[in-house]
């Protein structure tokens, strides 16, 4: 740091010619200058120092006007100030992503997953292809350097939350599923070493309640992988949830849903009924339960759980509820 440089140099000039000088009155004179000059340094640099907060909107505002020059003019001048900050990190790996991926428009006689937005041409043998888009990364040697800044980023700063989820988001959107995965399970494993006390963007706290906020985006990951098709690792993730938080009724009930798809009504009703004894007001748990019974022509029950969804209060829910009550009943 320049601030750093400009005090040890005055230091050390002092100390040489403190030792060098046979006046005393001299010596004590040439003193107070030096000790002037490091004191002046000291409190300039201290008033005049940019925070990281004022840093940070620099960094806004360059992304804001797509101002790649600032950007890296930035980068260098935090490095200098506060060079292991993890804002800085997340700035450098977004840099990095910036300039590696690219959304790039393909075109491909391949008919495109399920679910990918695309146009169909043909040509003038009648030939069918399509035209989509797609995240590609583009320049291998950038996208090392977010993963290589990434890395050192936890390391560093193992409680921020953003950037785990910023490494697992650039993985996901990349379909890099098995990386993504792997900084899944390590950031649960590391919740239960911090106890969710997670931060964010400027080390700020990541929200009033760290579990729920980390469960909500473990939720929504999972969701990713299913839509994707990646169920193995999807439940992997899911059985990791449930061994570190074994009474989440959420985890319970997204693993009720897991089996029920997978056919087994029996056992999804299980995993239904252990996230009501852990939550008998959810409204989500409820429903799953009354219609798990009512697809394995348990009536009875059936309506005994629609009976309780229809005091929810929730008008839609409380329609449902009615109309599958009086289809029951009928039955």
């Amino acid at each position: 740091m320049i601030i750093i440089t400009i005090i040890d140099v005055a230091f050390v000039l002092f100390v040489v010619f403190f030792y060098i000088c046979d006046n005393a009155l001299f010596k004590l004179n040439y003193m107070k200058k030096i000790l002037l000059v490091i004191s002046v340094a000291f409190f300039s640099c201290v008033l005049f120092a940019q925070t990281r907060a004022e840093l940070y909107a620099i960094y806004q505002k360059s992304i804001e006007e797509n101002d790649s020059i600032a950007l890296v003019s930035l980068i260098e001048k935090w490095e200098g100030m506060y060079p292991h900050d993890a804002d800085l990190y997340t700035i450098k790996v977004n840099y990095y992503l910036s300039n590696s991926v690219k959304n790039v428009i393909l075109l491909s006689d391949t008919v495109p997953a399920e679910g990918v937005k695309c146009f169909s041409i043909k040509d003038e043998n009648g030939k069918e292809f399509y035209t989509y888009s797609e995240n590609r990364v583009v320049d291998e040697e950038m996208y090392l350097s977010a993963i290589k800044t990434f890395d050192e980023a936890i390391r560093m700063h193992p409680n921020r939350l953003d950037i785990r989820a910023g490494l697992i988001h650039a993985n996901l959107l990349l379909k890099q599923y098995e990386p993504a995965v792997q900084q899944i399970l390590s950031t649960i494993e590391h919740s239960a070493k911090n106890d969710n006390n997670w931060t964010w963007t400027l080390d700020s706290i990541a929200a009033s309640d760290g579990y729920i906020c980390l469960r909500n985006i473990l939720c929504d990951y999972m969701s990713q992988m299913f839509d994707a098709d990646e169920i193995v690792l999807m439940e992997k993730v899911l059985d990791t949830c449930l061994r570190i938080y074994p009474k989440d009724e959420v985890f319970m009930n997204f693993k009720g849903v897991i089996t029920y798809l997978s056919g087994n009504l029996q056992e999804a009703l299980k995993w239904y009924l252990k996230a009501y004894q852990q939550a008998p007001n959810d409204i989500v748990v409820l429903r799953n339960v009354a219609a798990s019974y009512n697809y394995l022509g348990d009536k009875e029950n059936a309506i005994k759980y629609y009976r309780i969804v229809a005091q929810c209060g929730i008008e839609e829910y409380v329609q449902q509820a009615n109309y599958m009550i009086e289809e029951l009943t009928a039955q």
